[in-house]
Parts: structure tokens; C-alpha cells; sequence
């Protein structure tokens, strides 16, 4: 008996044997779904386009297509207001908003003093948890921190094409289906992000991630998806090695504080109004505050030893040897992390079912 093994399904069977089982054979799914997973297809479905096209308007509008509903579990969202979505606390940054943001929140949901209304429900939200708010407050919570991602994306997009573009002279592949087959039968199956040749005309296997936090300086060489794909498409291509594009979400703001009134640059000062003195006096005047957002976006490059190529290709055969075995311990390491706690955390380990839903078993499974 042969088994299909895609990168996602490796990864999983890596993290938890049970978790894979539960996902993949039980079928079992979570109710509601991390945000960084549809902004990250929304970010990736926006840089496909304009990697293909060379066009920033039409990888918006993608983007924007994208962010705007979502698919759990088999069934459409309206991503600004669904509950289907969990946000991180980091997704949230009211200096992002813009008027336009501001004032559709003040008529959709009936707020008199919407920035009041906005900095305090985002504050009852940390304060006591979103799942004690009654309902019209969750759907106003999410509804912001969607217009703050969204925010964050178009930002991304545009300095990935300020940035990144540049540094391609030719763009090989974009989401290219690709398989490999073993000696029994067994199938590797996976999407290539993309495959480019830069400036000095190397050429690399990359993927677009989007991160809250900076890659650690060895992320690229230890990573196995990247070294598989390295591995089915190094001769095809003729790779130099592999490499990350790293977009953080924290953008930089460069906030600016101008007097209304002398036009004093108070940038960086905690006076409530305009500190600065006209002929002995303080001037008192409101600030006039902006912000000229920007994304760290980092490219990093490594190679791939044959030792290494070697190493996940084992790793490949031991996953599915045990999965066709049916071997699926669970990994109590993987239950809770910093930050984050499997899907079936309730459902392992207390027995809850009220946070998932089955799928049906003969449902064709995306990977």
C-alpha cells in the first residue's frame, strides 16, 4: 500500500502523530481558525499576482479579495466580522486606522465617540478575554483588528515591490505543483512559492512568509520544507540554494507630531500639546500627529549540503513508514507552546467537542 505524502501532512505528523490523525484521518477540525493563516494566504494569493503580472493595483485588489471572506471548514465568512477568526493580541494597532476605517466602524456599529468606542472595547477584550464580551463587542473587536491587518497587508504588498522586486531579474515559477515518487510507491507532493534568478544570476527556491517576530540567522538551512522542495527541483532549475522573504507584521510607523499652531516638531515628546516657547510662553497648540508606515522585510539566503538533503529525505521515509503503520502517539511537548495551544487541547485532554466540527470522510482532502 502506497501513501501521498504532502509537506503540510509532514510537518503535522512531526508536531503530534495524534494531532495528524485527529486532522487528517478523524477529520476533525476547529470552529474557529488563527488569523495568521488567512492573512497569510491573503499576503501569498497578492504577492502570487504580482509576481506574475508586475501590477501593485491588481495585487491589491487580490489582497483585498482575499481578506474579505473566508473558508471554514467548507463554508464562507465575511472576514471583517466573523467570529470564525482568532486574533492575536499583536494583530492590533489603532495607529493604522485611518478616518475611513474610523468612521465606516462609527456607522456600522452605532458609536457616538468611535475612537473612545474602538480604545475601549479593544480594552475590555484584553481585560477580560474575548470570550466573556457579548456578541455585538466581539464582532466590533474583530471588525477593527481586520481593518488593522488589512492595513499592515497593503503596506506589505507595496514594500514587497519596492524592495523585493528589484532584486528579481526573472521570476522561473509561482506556485508550481511539483511530486516526487520512492521505490513503493509512496508520493511527496508540494507548491513551490516561487523560483527566481536575482541580480548576479544565481538562482533560488524562496518562500514569502509573514512573522511577528524576526527569523532566527539559521531559520533557512533548518528548514524542511525548503530542503525537500531544494532536493525535487535542484537540477530542474539549476538552484544555488534556498532562501526566506521575510515581511514582519510590526511595522514601523515614524510617527510625526506637528504643532497646529507654530509648527513646532514635537516628534518624540509626551507633552499633552505644544511644548514649545514663543517669547517666553509655552505655546500650548494641539499636535497634529501622522505616521508613514513601513514594512522590514529581509531576505535571507543559504545553501543546501547534500548531508542535508540526505537527512529529510530519511526524516520523509521514517513519517511515512509510522503513518502507514498507524503509529500515532501523541507529543504532550506539542500541547502548549508560548503563545499557542493545539486545536485539540480541550478535546485531548478534558474532552470537549463543542470547539470542533467533523468534516465528511469522503470530502477530498487540501493539503
Amino acid at each position: 500500500m502506497f501513501n501521498v505524502l504532502s509537506q503540510t501532512k509532514a510537518r503535522s505528523y512531526a508536531e503530534c502523530p495524534r494531532r495528524y490523525k485527529l486532522w487528517y484521518i478523524n477529520r476533525l477540525r476547529p470552529v474557529a481558525v488563527r488569523s495568521s493563516l488567512f492573512f497569510g494566504k491573503a499576503i501569498d494569493c497578492a504577492l502570487n499576482e504580482l509576481l506574475i503580472l508586475k501590477d501593485l493595483d491588481k495585487a491589491k485588489t487580490q489582497f483585498l479579495n482575499q481578506w474579505s471572506t473566508v473558508s471554514v471548514n467548507g463554508t464562507d465568512h465575511p472576514a471583517p466580522t466573523s467570529l470564525n477568526i482568532i486574533y492575536s493580541a499583536s494583530d492590533y494597532d489603532f495607529d493604522l486606522l485611518d478616518k475611513g476605517d474610523i468612521e465606516l466602524l462609527k456607522e456600522e456599529y452605532g458609536l457616538s465617540d468611535a475612537v473612545v468606542a474602538i480604545k475601549q472595547a479593544m480594552s475590555d477584550k484584553e481585560a477580560v478575554g474575548f470570550e466573556e464580551l457579548p456578541e455585538h463587542k466581539k464582532k466590533l473587536c474583530n471588525h477593527i483588528v481586520w481593518f488593522c491587518l488589512y492595513r499592515k497587508g497593503l503596506v506589505m504588498i507595496r514594500d514587497y515591490n519596492l524592495k523585493i522586486m528589484p532584486k528579481f531579474t526573472k521570476v522561473l515559477a509561482v506556485q508550481e505543483q511539483i511530486a516526487s515518487e520512492n521505490e513503493e510507491g509512496d508520493k511527496i507532493t508540494g507548491y513551490l512559492d516561487l523560483v527566481v534568478e536575482l541580480e548576479n544570476g544565481d538562482r533560488y527556491l524562496l518562500d514569502n512568509k509573514t512573522s511577528t517576530l524576526p527569523y532566527a540567522t539559521d531559520a533557512v538551512m533548518r528548514n524542511q520544507q525548503l530542503i525537500l522542495y531544494y532536493a525535487m527541483t535542484r537540477e530542474k532549475y539549476n538552484l544555488k540554494g534556498v532562501g526566506f522573504v521575510v515581511m514582519l507584521k510590526r511595522l514601523d510607523k515614524d510617527k510625526k507630531k506637528v504643532c497646529s499652531v507654530c509648527g513646532f516638531d514635537g516628534s518624540g515628546a509626551r507633552h499633552k500639546t505644544c511644548s514649545n516657547e514663543i517669547e517666553g510662553k509655552r505655546c500650548g497648540g494641539e499636535w497634529i500627529e501622522t505616521i508613514n508606515p513601513t514594512c522590514d522585510i529581509t531576505m535571507m539566503l543559504d545553501k543546501v549540503s547534500q548531508q542535508a538533503e540526505e537527512l529529510v529525505m530519511e526524516a520523509f521515509d521514517e513519517i511515512n513508514f509510522k503513518i502507514k503503520h498507524k503509529l500515532f502517539a501523541a507529543n504532550f511537548e506539542a500541547c502548549k507552546k508560548p503563545g499557542i495551544v493545539c486545536d485539540f487541547f480541550e478535546y485531548c485532554h478534558k474532552g470537549r467537542v463543542d470547539q470542533l466540527s467533523a468534516l465528511p470522510l469522503d470530502k477530498p482532502e487540501k493539503t
